[in-house]
């Protein structure tokens, strides 16, 4: 509740120009949104242009966002929305979805096999979530690693919960394949 009233009190004082307040902002939220735009844009240099352009987006449109919103799940629709007009609606205008890069994995000093066990797993994991078609992935995403509510998913999506929790089911079931596969 607390983090509500902050959050609210941030919003209306961004709202009449003080910048340190949306600076705050930006700062409290962050870490959840690029790391959800690098699960979507699926490399660095993607991710930091489509974060960019979602604050850009946020912070415009910030007279629109309603108290009762959650404010996580509004800027995460945002963000999705922006993601979808530069990539998606891009490739279908003849455009290309950015390759992957490739990214040396390795641990620098000694190794341990755990380590290297792990991050091979991780790896693997981040590459079967990757593989899935992108309405999957954004359920499996915001959901098991963003940790939104299926509502919160739906609201963000505009998919109603139903098929919020049939995508990710079988997200789930493909990953499942994919990891039982490698």
């Amino acid at each position: 509740m607390e983090n509500d009233y902050k959050i609210r009190k941030l919003i209306e004082q961004s709202r009449k120009g003080d910048k340190n307040a949306f600076k705050e902002l930006v700062l409290t939220h962050q870490s959840r949104l690029y790391n959800l735009a690098f699960y979507f844009a699926k490399n660095e240099h993607d991710a930091s242009d489509l974060y960019q352009e979602t604050w850009v987006k946020i912070f415009e449109q910030l007279n629109k966002y309603k108290y009762h919103q959650n404010f996580p799940a509004w800027a995460s629709q945002i963000l999705r929305n922006t993601f979808i007009d530069k990539f998606i609606r891009k490739k279908s205008k003849k455009a290309e979805i950015p390759l992957d890069e490739s990214v040396d994995c390795q641990p620098s000093g000694p190794s341990s096999p755990d380590i290297s066990e792990n991050i091979d797993q991780e790896t693997f994991v981040d590459q079967a979530i990757n593989s899935l078609p992108v309405e999957f992935r954004e359920t499996v995403v915001l959901i098991d690693l963003q940790g939104y509510s299926y509502e919160e998913t739906a609201a963000i999506t505009g998919a109603p919960i139903g098929t919020v929790r049939s995508r990710l089911n079988r997200a789930r079931e493909r990953i499942k394949e994919i990891l039982n596969k490698g």
